[in-house]
C-alpha cells in the first residue's frame, strides 16, 4: 500500500499546493480584515449614484434556530453601478443584525467573496455569512484519515 504521506514527490507537491492555497486565502482575509467596519462606519463613503438605470438584487442570511434554519431576505432596487455596502445599507441589515460581525463572516455574491466597494449587476444575489465553527479542509482531513483507519482495521481483521 502507498502512504499519501511518504515523502515522495507527489506528496511534497501536495504539500507545497496546500500551502499555497492556506497562503492565499490567509492574504485575502487579512486584507478584507476591517474593510466592512470601516465602509459601514462612513456611509458618505457609500453614497449612492444617481442615474436612470435601476438594478434589482437580492440580499439574504441565514442562521441556525433550533432544530431548523432561519432566513432573512430582501428583494432590493437600486441604481446602476451600486455597490455591495450601498445595498447593505438599503435594505436595513445593519439594524436589523446589529450583533452580526461582518468583517469575521463575510459577505459575497453567488459564493465569491466581495469587499464593500464592489460594484452590483442585475440580479446578484447578495449573501453575508456566517463565521465557520470549524476549518473544513481540516474536518475534510480527519474524515480521510478515519476513513483510511477503518479501511486497515478491515483488511487485517479478515482470516
Amino acid at each position: 500500500m502507498v502512504d499519501p504521506d511518504d515523502g515522495g514527490a507527489d506528496s511534497i507537491a501536495r504539500r507545497a499546493i496546500d500551502a499555497a492555497a492556506k497562503a492565499t486565502t490567509r492574504a485575502h482575509i487579512a486584507k478584507a480584515a476591517g474593510q466592512w467596519a470601516e465602509a459601514l462606519a462612513n456611509p458618505h463613503l457609500l453614497a449612492m449614484t444617481s442615474g436612470p438605470a435601476v438594478i434589482g438584487v437580492e440580499l439574504v442570511h441565514a442562521w441556525p434556530q433550533g432544530e431548523g434554519i432561519e432566513q432573512w431576505t430582501r428583494a432590493l432596487r437600486l441604481p446602476a453601478n451600486a455597490t455591495v455596502g450601498q445595498a447593505l445599507w438599503a435594505s436595513g441589515f445593519v439594524d436589523a443584525f446589529p450583533a452580526v460581525d461582518l468583517d469575521r463572516g463575510g459577505i459575497g455574491v453567488y459564493g465569491q467573496l466581495r469587499g464593500p466597494h464592489d460594484v452590483l449587476r442585475d440580479g446578484d444575489r447578495i449573501e453575508i455569512y456566517r463565521p465557520l465553527d470549524f476549518d473544513p479542509t481540516v474536518s475534510r482531513r480527519r474524515r480521510a484519515a478515519h476513513a483510511l483507519k477503518a479501511r486497515d482495521t478491515r483488511k487485517t481483521s479478515k482470516p
